[in-house]
C-alpha cells in the first residue's frame, strides 16, 4: 500500500490516497492567517491503517511551515494537536 498526501486549496481541504485513489480528506477554512480544520474523514475500508493520523500530520505541518496558525473545530485535529503540541 502506497499513501501520499497533498494540499488542495482550490478546494480547501488535503487528502491522502492510496494507490492513487483518494481515501481521506481533511477539510479547513482559511481566515486571518488561520487554518481552521473542520472535519477529516477517511474511508471505511481504510479505519485502523493510521491514515487518519498520517493526513493531519502532513496538514498540520504543511499549512505551519507556510506560516499558517492552526486552530481545530474537528475532534481529530484537536485531539492531534493536543497530543503533539510541538508540530
Amino acid at each position: 500500500m502506497e499513501a501520499s498526501t497533498s494540499n488542495q486549496p482550490e478546494r480547501s481541504r488535503y487528502t491522502i490516497t492510496v494507490d492513487g485513489d483518494i481515501v481521506g480528506k481533511a477539510y479547513y477554512t482559511d481566515e486571518s492567517g488561520t487554518r481552521t480544520f473542520t472535519h477529516t474523514e477517511v474511508d471505511d475500508a481504510y479505519t485502523g491503517q493510521g491514515l487518519a493520523t498520517q493526513l493531519v500530520s502532513f496538514a498540520v505541518a504543511d499549512s505551519r511551515e507556510n506560516g499558517i496558525v492552526v486552530a481545530a473545530t474537528c475532534p481529530l485535529v484537536s485531539a492531534y494537536l493536543a497530543k503533539h503540541p510541538e508540530s
